[in-house]
């Protein structure tokens, strides 16, 4: 018809306005389509760029955050350390900042700074020179235009270096170094020493040239064991410091076209740690660009290390796919061809769908063993009965049936042979009422009936006795005849109740008396002694098949 459709159109079109009208529109119409395609391809390739981009940012920002934790960690372990570590020993410190040092290999070095009182200079001094190195002394850096070292002034507390790892040699002058010397630090250094709470300090250039920033961190007060020198290396007020270079917080991972321009905030949030990593798409395209730039912005808010991470990627034409490109190009050539494919499978995809919809609803809906309704659809018809009954007053019966012996059926002819027993009585149990009546399987050896339009539970009782006497005939299994037996519990709406669960409840409870009473049998009504509520729940659960 289709076919037919399109002849009949395209003959009265090129009627109408011959072949070079129809070209035209042809033409038009390809025209069209191929800047569509063309304009689909670019928004794609945007949307797929953008995609990555993101992804990217946000990876580099996750591994600069975990990064700045790393450093609370790991300054919080050093600090720890010397809770247990020997007051004397700095072999032990040396040891655990190489631990340290090995899991985070971003931080450029570990540090400890000792708080000395001005009559304490000299004896820490002399011992210092004692046990550790000769030339040492405390000493002042001017971080002016000449950095030299100074002399000492006399003040009242001293911070000087005592330890570093790793013992690089361009920074090995620094031992002895006064924190309160250096503007960038000295602000961090009495910062820890009043607030006991770890503190970044401002940027600052090494001695080495790098921009790194330091982080300090309290040490509780230190008292010599065994009655030892007061002026051991660690001992007394220490502080514990990290010092991250800039250039180590790059992300591993740079995206070509992409620039970053990382900030992290010290004590001088007017000053921050400022790392910027241009792009060279400028110095390959220049600076017009026809495709847009993508902007993104990351913070933590940490109170230690806050970070604000700005990413910036200029969109190139290399980022738009050339599959697609190539694609644009054949679209308009093979979409006549996909439409008659399309058009053609249509109809058999239809009725494909429609049949596995309702393949899928009545699996989700039925025993798959016996094709009988299950607990759900069970469920949703009680619930229409009892909606009718409120709604009516038309009484209904349900019946609760469960096979006995069922296990030995299985445990002597197999599962398979148990299996086919299920089938055979849901067969016979079908068979024994009305095409309106609902025979459900709950699970097992269970199976539930609901009966429409039951008056009397005398009538309910009969239909139940008809189910018993159809399921206990003898019924073929392989090469072998066997009979089963059944114990029903019957409830009737709304003597037995109003409610799903008491009627389930009522003829479960039957049911259960039946079993309890030798079998084979139908009971329709129990008294409160018998009801399995009053019943230990362990024999409930237990049940004598």
């Amino acid at each position: 018809m289709l076919s037919i459709l399109c002849h009949g159109f395209s003959g009265l079109y090129i009627h109408r306005v011959g072949f070079r009208g129809l070209y035209l529109a042809l033409i038009a119409c390809w025209l069209a389509l191929s800047i569509f395609s063309l304009l689909i391809v670019v928004m794609q390739s945007k949307a797929a760029f953008d995609l990555a981009f993101e992804r990217q940012a946000s990876a580099s920002f996750n591994e600069l955050r975990n990064k700045l934790r790393a450093n609370e960690v790991a300054i919080s372990s050093f600090g720890s350390f010397f809770a247990a570590a020997d007051l004397n020993n700095r072999t032990a410190v040396a040891q655990f900042a190489a631990a340290l040092k090995s899991s985070y290999p971003h931080i450029y070095m570990f540090e400890v700074v000792r708080k000395i009182a001005r009559n304490e200079r000299v004896a820490f001094e002399t011992y210092m020179q004692s046990t550790f190195d000769p030339a040492f002394r405390i000493k002042n850096f001017g971080y002016d235009d000449s950095r030299q070292w100074q002399s000492v002034r006399d003040k009242a507390v001293y911070y000087p270096l005592i330890f570093m790892w790793p013992e690089i040699p361009a920074a090995k002058s620094i031992f002895g170094l006064d924190m309160d010397s250096i503007p960038h630090l000295q602000q961090a250094a009495f910062a820890t020493d009043a607030g006991s709470q770890t503190v970044a300090s401002k940027p600052f250039r090494l001695i080495e040239g790098d921009l790194a920033y330091a982080m300090f961190h309290p040490v509780n007060e230190r008292t010599p064991s065994h009655g030892g020198n007061r002026m051991q290396m660690f001992s007394g007020s220490l502080q514990v410091l990290l010092i991250i270079r800039a250039k180590d917080l790059v992300p591993s991972q740079q995206q070509a076209g992409t620039s970053y321009r990382i900030s992290i905030n010290g004590m001088g949030q007017n000053n921050p740690l400022l790392l910027d990593l241009p792009s060279n798409t400028d110095d390959v395209l220049g600076e017009d660009h026809w495709l847009p730039k993508v902007n993104l912005i990351y913070e933590d808010d940490s109170p230690i290390q806050p970070l604000k991470l700005t990413v910036e990627r200029q969109m190139l034409w290399t980022d738009i796919s050339a599959n697609s490109l190539i694609g644009v190009g054949l679209l308009p050539l093979v979409s006549l061809i996909a439409l008659i494919v399309y058009l053609r499978h249509h109809y058999s995809s239809l009725v494909d769908l429609r049949f596995r919809t309702r393949q899928t609803e009545f699996l989700a809906l039925h025993d798959t063993l016996t094709s009988l309704p299950n607990r759900l659809l069970f469920n949703d018809r009680l619930n229409f009965l009892l909606g009718n009954w409120r709604r009516r007053y038309e009484s209904f019966g349900l019946v609760f049936i469960d096979l006995d012996l069922f296990k030995e059926i299985n445990d002597n002819l197999g599962h398979k042979a148990g299996d086919l027993v299920l089938i055979e009585v849901a067969k016979r149990i079908r068979s024994c009422v009305r095409e309106t009546d609902t025979v459900a399987r709950l699970g097992g050896d269970e199976f539930v009936v609901l009966l429409g339009q039951v008056h009397s539970r005398e009538h309910l009782l009969t239909m139940a006795q008809g189910i018993l006497a159809e399921i206990s005939k003898e019924m073929a299994i392989g090469e072998k005849r066997i009979r089963v037996s059944a114990s029903i519990g019957v409830s009737i709406c709304p003597e037995d109740g109003i409610e799903a669960t008491a009627l389930l409840h009522r003829a479960d409870s039957s049911m259960y008396v039946v079993k309890q009473s030798g079998r084979n049998g139908v009971m329709g009504q129990v008294s409160p002694s018998d009801s399995v509520a009053s019943r230990p729940h362990e024999q409930r659960l237990h049940r004598v098949k």
